[in-house]
């Protein structure tokens, strides 16, 4: 019989240890995704994640009297 994905998944991991690759898992055993970059908005603070324009846009609109530019200066915002 066939190993179960949680003894492939163990057999995996106790590979890569003894190779000395360390690979972040959630208590379920799943590796663990790379946080994704966010950016600051300069007047309100509030972190937003950077790869969505349409979010900096819409956030900066609660912003009138700052222009989107100058709450993300540098960041790629949706017209």
């Amino acid at each position: 019989m066939g190993l179960s994905k949680k003894d492939a998944r163990t057999r995996e991991q106790k590979e890569k240890a003894a190779k000395g690759i360390k690979v972040e898992t959630t208590a379920a055993g799943v590796p663990k995704k790379a946080a994704k970059p966010t950016i600051q908005c300069t007047v309100c603070k509030a972190p937003i994640i950077a790869s969505m324009p349409v979010s900096l846009r819409d956030h900066a609109g609660k912003h009138p009297k700052v222009t989107p530019a100058d709450c993300f200066p540098g960041a790629t915002i949706a017209p």
